[in-house]
């Protein structure tokens, strides 16, 4: 999926080369995603605590506890909730319902 601002390239483009029907699906898609609930996207502080803390643990460890370590955090990560929600969604291709868990 492209992001906002490759899509806006695109929309450019397109109604520089003319082609209507491009840009107008274009504009319609960039309209689609700015208006998307902003409580589709998985609270960011959530992971970014437990990315910080591991970060900081892992800094007086030797390497292969450090890869050891942040192995076993990135696990923990991987089995939340939202992080289940957002595969799951994907795979189904429909937007993922997040929950901060």
């Amino acid at each position: 999926m492209a992001d906002i601002s490759q899509l806006e390239r695109a929309l450019v483009n397109a109604d520089a080369a003319g082609d209507v029907e491009a840009a107008s699906q274009l504009a319609g898609e960039i309209r689609r995603l700015r208006s998307a609930p902003a409580a589709q996207t998985p609270p960011s502080g959530f992971p970014k605590k437990i990315g910080k803390e591991a970060f900081y643990a892992a800094a007086d460890m030797t390497f292969e506890q450090a890869l050891d370590f942040l192995a076993e955090k990135l696990g923990e990560v991987a089995f939340t909730q939202d992080a289940v929600e957002g595969i799951t969604a994907f795979i189904e291709k429909r937007e993922p319902v997040f929950t901060g868990k």
